[in-house]
């Protein structure tokens, strides 16, 4: 199996230790990834897996993006990047990881946000990144961008 974007030598691990008979075994066995796998590039991996095997991986990675863990919700916000405007569910989840203490978890919601495209909510939670002089320089990017896409006023 090839997904698009995704390394064919994590396809081929994925398949042989999950197998890809159950779509929902392999979402779960990907968002447990998130959690514990120790190697980033991995869970990049996981992550763009789990933003190409929509529809089923939204509800898992809704719950995955309220994560304390900030790792698995900065995954979880990079996967619905990769949706674009399929992860519109996600929405408000997007927009509450906007405050996640670590800059990282807020910097790729911000980035998911403007792939999903335009929505009042996420326009008004991107201008208040942009105009948080407290903010993390590169999350206040982001947003700035993301507000750029969707048509909202930097």
């Amino acid at each position: 199996m090839a997904i698009q974007g995704v390394d064919p030598e994590f396809v081929n691990q994925l398949d042989a230790s999950v197998g890809f008979d159950s779509i929902d075994r392999v979402v779960k066995h990907l968002i447990q990834m998130l959690s514990a796998d120790r190697d980033p590039k991995r869970k990049a991996q996981a992550s763009l897996c789990l933003g190409a095997l929509y529809p089923n991986s939204v509800d898992p990675l809704i719950e995955a993006v309220r994560s304390e863990n900030s790792d698995v919700a900065m995954y979880a916000a990079g996967a619905f990047a990769r949706m674009g405007s399929n992860g519109k569910k996600a929405i408000p989840e997007l927009i509450g990881a906007l405050t996640h203490k670590e800059w990282n978890v807020r910097l790729f919601a911000a980035r998911a946000l403007g792939e999903i495209g335009s929505d009042a909510r996420s326009k008004a939670a991107l201008e208040k990144i942009v105009n948080d002089s407290s903010e993390n320089p590169l999350v206040k990017k982001e947003a700035s961008d993301a507000l750029q896409k969707i048509g909202g006023s930097v």
